[in-house]
């Protein structure tokens, strides 16, 4: 990290994964982040006796999380303007989340 910013995931191939899809994230917000876990690669994911066959989807690479968490939506949050760009920052943030969508349906969020 340097400046509040994550400027490296290394060593590569650092996974995050949870078993439950961002759509039903909110339905039980705290049993949602109490599934959430960093491990050092996909095969212990796998091989987690936590892990819930057909969740896969859930693995996602720490490298994307942090370049998620790294925009402005998420670093700018305390600053007095922040609403008056919110807006701004969303559309910051829909190529990466687009990049994450697009190879796991897991990460879809409800439908309006």
């Amino acid at each position: 990290m340097k400046d509040g910013l994550i400027k490296s995931t290394e060593p590569g191939g650092l996974v995050a994964y949870t078993s439950v899809p961002y759509r039903q994230w909110f339905d039980d917000f705290p049993y949602t982040m109490s599934t959430m876990n960093l491990f050092r690669s996909e095969e212990h994911v796998r091989n987690w006796s936590g892990f819930k066959s057909g969740t896969e989807e859930g693995i996602v690479e720490l490298s994307v999380l942090a370049r998620l968490f790294s925009v402005n939506i998420m670093t700018r949050r305390l600053d007095p303007d922040y609403i008056s760009h919110l807006q701004e920052y969303r559309a910051a943030r829909i190529p990466i989340w687009a990049e994450i969508v697009k190879k796991r349906p897991f990460w879809l969020p409800k439908a309006p």
